[in-house]
């Protein structure tokens, strides 16, 4: 179990000399901690959950600062980055929180404009690709612009987001700013196009994460019944209190 931030920034200091390398030679991973070695996988790839929560909290606040330089682990925000943390190392611990969480859901994070939920899932996004997990963040204004345009060839097409090509229903995707969007028409045919690729991902048990303004309440009051019955299943939801901090 990794619980040293210095041996990350090894393990980091290694995967960027090998691509810088092309891996064609001088790299021995013989040479690199035993604490290291013992848990790298067959492709020397390592894994969150071969890190203790405490030691990619370290790791996480650091892509934060990078994104936000004037960013603080306050009060407000710490309780939320402990749970985030718990879950990327899939800690039971994260699970003992609350009866509604699991290791197998994604995280919803909740809270008012400005309160920094946007900041940590970009974080996030940073944080995964450590361990070199591919995780997009989709505004989901996008998806309803595209829909206008495109109707349903929306759900399979790849969307240009702020990060990459994505393609809503099938791809490690972040959904920003849920419950803000649109119920937009093509030709006629309205829908909520979020509601939509919500229910395609759980049809497809596609992990997702998200964020939202609303509270649960709010959120089950917009999508209805029959995509808040799917959405419980699919997300842990935490709070981020605090007021806006861009203020």
């Amino acid at each position: 179990m990794i619980q040293s931030k210095e041996i990350l920034d090894i393990y980091r200091k290694f995967w960027a000399d090998y691509n810088r390398s092309y891996g064609t030679e001088g790299f021995n991973v013989s040479d690199l901690p035993e604490e290291l070695r013992e848990c790298l996988d067959k492709y020397h790839k390592l894994h969150p959950k071969s890190c203790t929560p405490a030691v990619i909290r370290e790791l996480y606040v650091e892509y934060l600062k990078a994104i936000e330089p004037d960013f603080v682990a306050d009060d407000r925000c710490s309780p939320t980055i402990d749970l985030i943390c718990q879950r990327v190392a899939r800690s039971a611990d994260f699970n003992a929180q609350s009866h509604t969480y699991s290791l197998e859901k994604g995280i919803v994070l909740l809270g008012g404009i400005g309160s920094g939920k946007t900041l940590l899932m970009r974080g996030l996004v940073k944080l995964y690709g450590f361990f070199d997990y591919s995780l997009t963040m989709l505004p989901t204004y996008r998806l309803t612009e595209v829909f206008q345009k495109d109707g349903v060839k929306v759900y399979g097409s790849f969307l240009n987001s702020d990060l990459k090509d994505v393609r809503p229903t099938t791809d490690n995707l972040i959904l920003d700013d849920m419950g803000a969007e649109t119920v937009v028409s093509h030709f006629g045919q309205v829908t909520n196009v979020v509601s939509e690729v919500l229910l395609r991902r759980y049809d497809e048990a596609q992990i997702t994460f998200g964020t939202s303004n609303l509270d649960q309440k709010s959120l089950r009051n917009y999508y209805g019944e029959r995509v808040w019955s799917r959405m419980k299943s699919m997300f842990n939801f935490i709070e981020l209190k605090g007021d806006d901090r861009r203020k």
